[in-house]
This record gives C-alpha cells, structure tokens and sequence, in this order.
C-alpha cells in the first residue's frame, strides 16, 4: 500500500437558503514516504473527486499545521478544483483536574440541545453525526441557565482509543457543537463540563474553536490547564464561511 485517501459525507445546514447540503469531508490522506515525491497525492484526490462528484460539488479538509503537503498543494490541477485556506483552528487538551465550582448549568435531551445550539449558530453548520455510535458515554448537552452558551459532552471509545509507548490508555472526553454568545457563560459551561468529565474518568477533555473564539476566550481559558495544536480549513467553494464548527471527535 502506497497511500490512503477517507471521506465522508456529511450534511451542511446553509443559513443562505435555509436547507441542507451533502458535502465531502476529507481526511488522512496519506502517502508513503518513499512515493512522497511522485504523483500519488494528485492520482488519489483525482480518484477520490471521481467518486464524489456525482453526489457533491462541495467539499471540505481540515488538516492539522505542520502537515507536509496540504490540499491547495496538490488541487488545481489533474483538473481537480482548488482548494484554499478558510479559517485556522485551535484545538484545546484541557486537564480536568481543575477546582470545582458549582456553576448553574442543566442538562438536556437530544432535541433540546439540538435546538438550542442551531439557534446559536448564526452561520452554516454541520448536521449531527453518529455520537452514540461512537460513544461509551451516553453524550449529553450540557447548556449554560440563560442558554447562552452550550455544547455535547462524549467519548470517541467505541471506535478509536488512543495508547501511549508505555501501553497506558489516553483517555478523553471531548466537547461537541461548542457554541456561545457570552463569554462568561461558556467559561461556566467548560468548567461545569470538565468536572463532568472527570467524574467519567476522563483526565482530559478536547475542544475545538475557531481562532477567533480561541482568542475570545483566551482570559478564562488561561484558568485552565491545557496544550494546544492548530488546524487550518481547506474548501474549493468559497460560500462556506469561516465560522463553521468541527469536533475534536471527528477530526
């Protein structure tokens, strides 16, 4: 095997025309070193373009910095649309081993939590996925008492664990469909889910934000322990806007 190539497809809520769109989202593209200076990253997006066309002209890639080749590297050509940049990303490894403090939070069913959060998205989002088939937890929303902010607490266990050299299990929580209209709200709501988290087992819990959003909530995310990498969004459709939100459970 020489290299690999995933998409899924996904539905996008776009708020230009109130209905639903299929897009493509790309990931692990992969190729072996010794072919790294050859053809495969254009021959496999070419294949992958093939069988997607039909279903989608839209698709999407979010790709971690410090990747080797990114797709506005190896798209543009072969035919193949080109991708660009759209937004940077911060993702977040939060210690849940922090001072508990009873913040007012609740939590809410499926449909609520749902539909507080596509109310709280003023751009395009992404449709829910699969949670409870990728969960061990049973996910749960968890929404500040004036709703401004809110977000679905699970797990990636029943699909995708993660072990160290040592053969010690690194185990995660993460928060989904993060979203806020008040910043001392979603600090209330990150601390009230951490210890959540850590009540599950989890010793950490991973977040996803947009640059922006990280760097609005960079006061009271200082009172947290955490690391941090970056992610850049590739698209070759210039209508999807920046803001779209991702899990950490799917990237």
């Amino acid at each position: 095997m020489i290299g690999t190539f995933c998409c899924a497809l996904r539905q996008m809520h776009r708020r230009d025309t109130n209905q639903d769109k299929t897009i493509a989202y790309l990931g692990d593209l992969k190729v072996s070193k010794q072919k790294q200076s050859t053809t495969v990253y254009y021959r496999l997006a070419e294949a992958m373009f093939k069988m997607i066309h039909e279903k989608t002209d839209t698709a999407i890639a979010m790709v971690m910095d410090g990747t080797r080749k990114t797709p506005d590297q190896y798209t543009g050509k072969l035919g193949l649309p080109q991708f660009h940049k759209l937004n940077r990303y911060v993702i977040l490894r939060i210690n849940t081993d922090t001072n508990y403090i009873d913040f007012p939070v609740i939590s809410v069913d499926c449909d609520e939590g749902g539909s507080i959060y596509r109310s709280m998205c003023n751009e395009n989002y992404l449709q829910f996925s699969t949670e409870n088939i990728r969960s061990n937890i049973n996910p749960v929303w968890i929404v500040s008492r004036d709703k401004n902010a809110c977000g679905k607490l699970e797990d990636t266990e029943k699909v995708k664990r993660l072990f160290s050299d040592d053969g010690s299990e690194l185990r995660s929580a993460h928060l989904s469909h993060f979203v806020f209209t008040n910043i001392q709200a979603a600090y209330e709501l990150l601390a009230a889910t951490l210890h959540t988290s850590k009540l599950n087992g989890f010793p950490y819990l991973f977040l996803c934000l947009t640059e922006q959003e990280y760097n609005q909530l960079l006061p009271v995310i200082n009172s947290f322990k955490y690391e941090m990498a970056t992610a850049t969004l590739y698209s070759n459709q210039g209508y999807l806007n920046s803001g779209l939100h991702f899990s950490t459970a799917e990237i």
